[in-house]
């Protein structure tokens, strides 16, 4: 037995994490996750989602509660140069209705290592089901098969995974 079953076998159904929503073809998950064969998929770009959750927690732990998203999205743009991740913020995408091009665009809160969607919030009393539907259409319309949900909470630093999973 290699030492990732073990691992595995290591975990009880109350201790293994558990997903938390599921929207039609996409899964939301709390983070960390750590056994994913019990979703029946694969992690997901691992390493680049832990980095993405690190500078996350820096920003966090050093501006922590109660300031506006703006102010952590400039915090995490510097902390993202300061790692030298690409990033692109506010990365317009195209919306289709119907075929055709809508006047409006979505612009994701920020777009890391080319096509990981990290959309901010600073929900007080945390998040609620319309971020998620949000973050969700916002995977449709620029094709990213992953996002992060993080929220800057009074309740403390908060992150939810979304994966697109067709």
């Amino acid at each position: 037995m290699n030492s990732s079953s073990l691992a595995a076998a290591a975990l009880t159904r109350s201790t293994r994490p558990r997903i938390t929503r599921i929207f039609t073809d996409f899964v939301v998950a709390p983070w960390p996750i750590f056994n994913f064969q019990y979703y029946s998929m694969a992690l997901l770009r691992e390493e680049d989602t832990y980095k993405i959750i690190g500078m996350c927690m820096e920003v966090y732990n050093e501006l922590g509660y109660g300031f506006s998203e703006i102010i952590y999205k400039d915090a995490l743009e510097i902390e993202a140069e300061l790692n030298g991740i690409l990033v692109q913020r506010e990365k317009p995408y195209q919306v289709y209705y119907k075929t055709r091009s809508l006047k409006r665009k979505y612009n994701a809160d920020f777009v890391m290592f080319g096509d990981i969607i990290v959309e901010i919030k600073a929900a007080g009393n945390g998040l609620c089901e319309d971020n998620f539907r949000q973050t969700i259409n916002y995977m449709r319309a620029s094709g990213c098969k992953l996002a992060l949900l993080v929220n800057f909470g009074k309740k403390g630093f908060n992150t939810n995974a979304l994966y697109f999973n067709p």
